[in-house]
């Protein structure tokens, strides 16, 4: 089976979070800040004492030395970095194994069409799909929940994948992929983004696909675990 592979780990504790992109982590002993690639709440995934995974980062100007990649929630690791969830998708598409994403050959990641900038165009000859990604961590019962914390910039990506579609351009999907926990369903989080969930039913009754994907991580490699029903 094929997996996308996070490469080398390091083991810690998490501590407590300092703001929305930083956090002190126990490593080797020792309280070290840490970068946080992830602007949800995260509340639960993240008390004190909690086993996590980091991995070193790269570039020059970096303000910390490791990125915060992985927490253990349920027996399961879970993975908090948002940006990986585009990564992870780019490996199930070369795998071909997306029933509903199969018949693209051709992708390209950030798309800028007017305004925005989207996760990936998808082509097979003349057919197009602007597609937007979202990370998905939250928890709740069997349910996978989004968004977390409120979502602007979520809410305005799925009225232009409306648009894109209504102006003829191709296709477009808002696809969900839940990082790691064995979730059976998944639902907005009306509560926290009335807007997002509102904004979500509408176009996906106005013909914008809705897609949700999970994956299992073992130690550090990421299986495709299937697809969630909408």
């Amino acid at each position: 089976m094929e997996y996308y592979d996070l490469g080398e780990l390091v083991e810690g504790i998490f501590i407590k979070r300092l703001n929305r992109f930083a956090a002190l982590v126990e490593m080797a002993g020792k309280a070290e800040e840490v970068h946080v690639a992830n602007s949800g709440r995260m509340t639960e995934l993240l008390p004190a004492g909690v086993r996590v995974w980091l991995k070193e980062g790269k570039g020059v100007k970096r303000k910390t030395k490791y990125d915060l990649l992985l927490v253990e929630y349920k027996g399961r690791r879970v993975c908090l970095n948002a940006h990986l969830a585009n990564d992870f998708l780019q490996q199930w598409l070369e795998s071909k194994c997306l029933a509903e994403l199969a018949m693209y050959d051709e992708w390209k990641r950030e798309y800028k069409w007017e305004n925005s900038r989207f996760d990936f165009l998808l082509a097979k000859g003349e057919e197009k799909l602007l597609l937007e990604v979202k990370s998905v961590n939250y928890l709740l019962g069997d349910y996978a929940v989004f968004p977390d914390a409120p979502t602007q910039r979520g809410s305005r990506h799925l009225l232009e994948l409306k648009e894109w579609q209504s102006r003829g351009l191709g296709k477009s999907a808002v696809c969900f992929i839940v990082m790691g926990h064995d979730a059976k369903k998944f639902r907005t989080n009306a509560v926290t983004d009335p807007q997002f969930a509102q904004n979500l039913a509408q176009v996906y009754k106005d013909g914008v696909a809705v897609l949700v994907y999970k994956c299992y991580i073992k130690e550090n490699k990421v299986y495709f675990d299937g697809e969630i029903a909408f």
